[in-house]
């Protein structure tokens, strides 16, 4: 999982995951990014992970390890002494599968919406410029 440790202002602070199933050959992180992996032992689903970094208890989270004025920083040391809820690893797996599917669904339906916007956009101008008429 690689994590962004640093943000501009403080209303856009992000932290960004990107979780990978494969190693990475030559895989550049900058000083302001920072990448580690679960122990081998743990029984974690590297999945669910990424999606609670992203949620509102994970970002609170970040947050509040956030350092600087103009531009935030988090210490990976600061950050490998999070205190993190790890459910049991079947229900890390049923949550981050519903939120998957959720995620897929979403893209879905936003696609349809997109389409449907195309479609709409096309019609009033067809209509607007009079090459199709109302009867």
């Amino acid at each position: 999982m690689t994590c962004s440790s640093t943000a501009h202002p403080k209303h856009q602070r992000k932290l960004v995951s990107v979780l990978c199933f494969v190693e990475i050959p030559g895989l550049y992180l900058n000083s302001f990014s920072f990448g580690f992996r679960f122990n081998s032992e743990a029984k974690v689903n590297g999945l669910y992970f990424a999606y609670w970094f992203r949620c509102a208890d994970g970002r609170t989270v970040m947050s509040v390890l956030a350092q600087g004025a103009t531009r935030y920083n988090i210490a990976k040391s600061a950050f490998m002494r999070l205190s993190i809820p790890q459910p049991t690893q079947e229900e890390q797996t049923a949550i981050a599968t519903v939120l998957s599917d959720m995620d897929t669904e979403l893209a879905a339906l936003q696609a349809r919406r997109d389409k449907t916007r195309a479609l709409k956009q096309g019609m009033m101008q067809e209509l607007l410029t009079g090459r199709i008429r109302l009867v």
